[in-house]
């Protein structure tokens, strides 16, 4: 039980460890800007210089960004036939890949890949502050409970349920209303189905996650207009500084790096009355 009411706002960087850019862009949105926590990709193929800028930056936050589709596993192609291509490539489609998951023998395959990754993470001693997932496919049915028992066993803080609010989301937007919603309905059952199992853990969660329905749209214009109207309570923003090509950057050119270096976006966060941390920080434990 923290001593200071004010609700934590968790301002996340996924896919840290993707690329050098995105590398570069997370660690100036938090050391210039609001950012306070990432998602390391252990798989990633910058996965070890974002690991040396962790542990040069002890006040991010980092957890474990698994990756169980569009990217690389941690095992060899052989542990993972049915799974994964010559190249330990997951399939770049969730639903395909969510599908192989409930293939005969697969469940066992991927228990042990999401084992190999915590390990990965636990070998760069960083302090374990979350657990979330590329695409959010550490929701998937087969792999929750998996997810949720390496989580404690590896001492996670907390675990991303991801949920975003799509009425809000479509009052900034009405874009792509179909997909949206679709996407919505299907998260928000699966969310459902991981807050019932995570009943009796110690591990904590938010209510919401923003921006997963505004993907690469967080400027900072969303982000103020956001800001004044989401519940005064513990809750979550996601985003994915430097995401696109990789190469020289100067880690701040793409518009949500800018958004977070944004000082209107820092005072709008402190008049609502935000703490920024992390999963450690407090967020609401499990039930």
């Amino acid at each position: 039980m923290r001593d200071d009411p004010a609700p934590i706002l968790v301002l996340t960087g996924d896919d840290f460890g993707a690329s050098h850019r995105a590398n570069a862009a997370i660690i100036r949105a938090h050391t210039e800007g609001v950012l306070t926590a990432a998602s390391l990709m252990v798989t990633g193929a910058a996965a070890v210089e974002a690991t040396v800028l962790a542990r040069a930056h002890p006040d991010l936050r980092v957890g474990l960004h698994l990756v169980l589709v569009d990217g690389r596993s941690a095992l060899d192609a052989n542990r993972l036939r049915g799974l994964v291509d010559k190249n330990r490539r997951f399939a770049q489609s969730p639903f395909r890949q969510g599908v192989r998951y409930g293939l005969p023998g697969a469940r066992v395959k991927l228990a042990h890949e999401i084992r190999a990754q915590f390990e990965w993470f636990a070998a760069t001693k960083l302090p374990l502050d979350h657990v979330d997932g590329h695409h959010h496919l550490h929701m998937h049915p087969l792999a929750w409970p998996l997810v949720v028992a390496e989580a404690e066993r590896f001492g996670a803080a907390g675990v991303r349920i991801t949920q975003d609010d799509v009425g809000l989301t479509l009052q900034w937007n009405r874009g792509g209303l179909i997909a949206r919603r679709a996407h919505a309905v299907a998260l928000g059952g699966l969310a459902r189905r991981c807050r019932r199992r995570l009943g009796g853990q110690s591990l904590r969660s938010c209510a919401r996650t923003y921006g997963v329905l505004q993907p690469g749209g967080m400027s900072e214009a969303y982000l103020l207009w956001l800001l004044q109207r989401i519940p005064l309570a513990d809750a979550e923003i996601m985003f994915h500084p430097g995401a696109g090509p990789d190469g020289p950057s100067d880690g701040g050119s793409d518009p949500e790096t800018q958004a977070l270096l944004s000082p209107k976006v820092r005072a709008a966060i402190a008049d609502r009355g935000f703490r920024l941390g992390g999963y450690s920080d407090a967020v609401t434990e499990g039930k």
